[in-house]
């Protein structure tokens, strides 16, 4: 689980922002209430749902970008030093073009608490490291820098790496590549590294909700066919009467034509039989059984509602959060999803997950209106005069617990939130538009 996340110099965040996980003193109706939105760890309760809230362009998506960021840099392996990294600082002045992106995240691990941080230049990674914290203790297990061409890398006492392996670690990280991609690259013996490189490559996923599509979900046949996963699907879309009662997956096999073999170059013929080596098509085919009162009928994907499909999407998400103890990062949540069916599936995930969390961007205020959202789940996205993002979580002294938080925000007491003002002139603003179209 994550535990706080800083950020500087990228894209549009230029001064440091810091996004913390961890719960206020607030709590809820009833204990459930109140504990199901939070997991402890020792004496630290981290909540399971951010939600980022925030107008177009207000940088909601550049704080998931980071994080995938942070993620490319602790797992890509490059094999030519000259290969410059991927750099995105603020670009809005000339100062921060110059400077580097510095990100750091705290996180779980079991029980073991780590930092991970990283500061990178266009052509090189200008310092990496990771702690360990054992309680009141901190121990680096490395700390690499770059200095006169030069990567050094310190091991401390936490590394439980041997000498010749520490040498071997050393050789092998390359200006532009970080200590983890470069140990993840090689079979050396080491838990603690190990450990935290599976973190960054298994339980960080990076989600863009409004990318749904029967396209994706095809991907997904795996998932459908699970045969945990299944009834839960079935039982909710049986749940918000979606008239669904059951779907079924399978395979279509088809001969390639015989004219792809006499006019394909040979490349593509040789790439195909490669892919398909008993020379046929196969294809994931998802019917569902609507029902009704004439009876069942079958229902092919492509037929079905993108909010259908967005629902179970989500469903998919939140059981793997769930079954592995993942982080999800999802852009846009709820895209096409009924608000009785977004409260329902952040019930579910609130109730039934214990060291998952998901991370939310939305523009819509809709979200505001889920039953039980914690105040301290919210964080406001907004753009300076400098364009740069701004992330604060709400004042919790200045909005009682039990207010409802979707009419205050459209009475515009939520410092920072996005607000259209009511009193512009919507008469002049349709007549310089004619006059611009008639131009």
């Amino acid at each position: 689980m994550i535990e706080s996340i800083k950020i500087k110099n990228y894209l549009s965040i230029r001064e440091e922002q810091e996004i913390s996980f961890v719960a206020s003193r607030e709590k809820g109706k009833t204990p459930s209430e109140t504990e199901s939105w939070f997991t402890q760890i020792g004496n630290t309760k981290l909540l399971k749902i951010l939600i980022f809230i925030g107008n177009n362009g207000a940088g909601k998506t550049n704080v998931l970008s980071a994080v995938d960021y942070l993620r490319l840099i602790a797992l890509k392996k490059y094999e030519d030093n000259e290969e410059n990294v991927k750099f995105r600082p603020f670009l809005l002045d000339n100062e921060s073009r110059n400077n580097p992106t510095e990100i750091s995240i705290v996180y779980y691990i079991d029980d073991n608490r780590y930092t991970y941080s990283v500061s990178v230049r266009k052509d090189y990674i200008q310092e990496e490291s990771l702690l360990l914290h054992n309680g009141r203790n901190t121990a680096y297990v490395y700390k690499r820098t770059y200095e006169q061409d030069h990567t050094s890398i310190t091991f401390g006492n936490a590394c439980d790496l041997s000498t010749e392996e520490k040498k071997a670690l050393t050789v092998n990280t390359l200006r532009n590549t970080s200590v983890l991609a470069a140990f993840g690259s090689k079979n050396f013996k080491s838990g603690i590294l190990r450990s935290n490189y599976q973190f960054f490559r298994n339980d960080i996923n990076l989600v863009s909700d409004s990318d749904t599509s029967p396209m994706n979900l095809l991907s997904e046949t795996d998932a459908l066919s699970n045969s945990k996963i299944k009834p839960v699907i079935i039982s909710m879309l049986k749940t918000v009467d979606a008239k669904i009662n059951d779907y079924e997956v399978s395979e279509q096999e088809y001969e390639m034509p015989q004219s792809f073999y006499k006019r394909a170059p040979q490349s593509a013929i040789d790439e195909f039989r490669k892919d398909h080596p008993d020379g046929k098509i196969h294809e994931k085919e998802i019917k569902f059984k609507h029902c009704t009162s004439h009876g069942d009928y079958p229902i092919d994907l492509s037929l079905e509602s993108r909010g259908t499909i967005g629902m179970i999407d989500m469903i998919i998400i939140i059981c793997d959060l769930i079954e592995h103890h993942r982080c999800a990062f999802i852009d846009e949540f709820g895209y096409s999803i009924h608000q009785q069916i977004l409260d329902l599936l952040v019930k579910l995930f609130v109730t039934l997950s214990e060291r998952s969390q998901v991370i939310i961007t939305t523009q819509s205020i809709a979200i505001l209106l889920l039953k039980g959202l914690r105040r301290d789940s919210l964080r406001i996205c907004q753009k300076t005069d400098d364009g740069e993002t701004r992330i604060k979580p709400m004042d919790q002294t200045k909005i009682h617990k039990n207010n409802n938080l979707y009419k205050v925000y459209m009475q515009n007491e939520l410092e920072g939130l996005p607000f259209v003002e009511q009193d512009f002139n919507f008469e002049e603003l349709v007549q310089n538009i004619k006059n611009s179209m008639m131009d």
